[in-house]
């Protein structure tokens, strides 16, 4: 009897794994990535709010990131419960002394499609400041890029 235990365990072993095997994997639909840059003309900045919006129904936000090698000296910072409803505030403050670069990288926006279509989300700034000990506003633009995105065939 244990002769024919140890061969029947391996057949149920193979099996269980083919089966696994055999599953349709779900594909998800590529991620794309926008990069948002803030442009300060030679002014050290101490904080930024920019505000993101776009139509849920086309996108959604997989993740906030730094940029790889970010200009700026502190982390993005916003609520991830708002990254499925087309708006979102994202923000960043420091008190640490940093070079002043041509344009400061602030983050990465990794969107996942929902549906095909162009997808056109738009970037504000609502906020800038400088370092002083009490912040002053500042002026400045954005350098966003892509702009828009054709999602073609969501998840080909």
């Amino acid at each position: 009897m244990r002769r024919l235990a140890a061969p029947l365990l391996l057949l149920l072993v193979a099996a269980c794994a083919s089966r696994a095997d055999n599953q349709p994997q779900e594909r998800r639909p590529p991620v794309h990535k926008m990069s948002i840059r803030v442009i300060t003309n030679g002014v050290r900045m101490g904080g930024y709010t920019v505000i993101l919006k776009w139509d849920p129904t086309l996108a959604s936000i997989e993740k906030i990131t730094p940029t790889r090698a970010p200009t700026f000296p502190a982390n993005p910072e916003c609520s991830e419960r708002n990254f499925t409803r087309g708006w979102l505030r994202i923000f960043g403050s420091t008190n640490q002394n940093h070079d002043v670069p041509d344009e400061y990288d602030v983050c990465y926006v990794i969107w996942r499609p929902l549906r095909p279509g162009l997808f056109k989300p738009t970037v504000e700034i609502e906020a800038l400041y400088d370092m002083a000990a009490r912040p002053r506003p500042i002026t400045g633009h954005l350098n966003v890029f892509p702009a828009e995105f054709d999602f073609g065939a969501v998840g080909q």
